[in-house]
């Protein structure tokens, strides 16, 4: 029964459109590309360290060793931020785009004083944030909808 509850769950999801599978792709794939490219980087920088770095180097003490093991760690980190934010920034703005407008609206709903016109600039922002169509019911005081 729960195999057939899931497969109905995921047929109503894809049927409906519920979940965006090309940007979870393409969200992976760039995240892919930018860690492969990233961990090869870092293991030609560790071969050519092997290479260049002196052997006395190595053989220098505990302090040493631990200074060449925690170097390439705060690098990487370093490097990874930097690489996710300018890769969100680049190929994402149009979403940062988005949540920047629908931040702005969310701090001006203090300002209006009609309830039409806030409901009709809701709908209307929350349209433009989610890239789909968007209906904001009231109900009426006597329960009529």
């Amino acid at each position: 029964m729960a195999l057939v509850e899931l497969a109905l769950l995921t047929y109503a999801t894809l049927k409906q459109g519920l979940f965006d599978f090309g940007s979870a792709v393409n969200r992976t794939l760039v995240y892919g590309a930018v860690t492969f490219i990233l961990l090869a980087t870092f293991g030609l920088l560790e071969w050519s360290a092997e290479h260049f770095i002196p052997e006395a180097w190595h053989e220098g003490g505990a302090a040493i060793n631990a200074g060449i093991a925690l170097a390439p760690f705060l690098v990487i980190h370093r490097v990874r931020e930097w690489y996710e934010h300018h890769v969100e920034r680049v190929l994402f703005s149009g979403w940062h785009k988005a949540e920047a407008a629908w931040a702005v609206f969310v701090e001006s709903v203090g300002h209006f004083e009609q309830e039409a016109a806030l409901c009709r600039d809701f709908a209307g922002e929350l349209a433009r944030y989610a890239v789909a169509p968007a209906v904001l019911y009231m109900r009426e005081e006597d329960g009529v909808v």
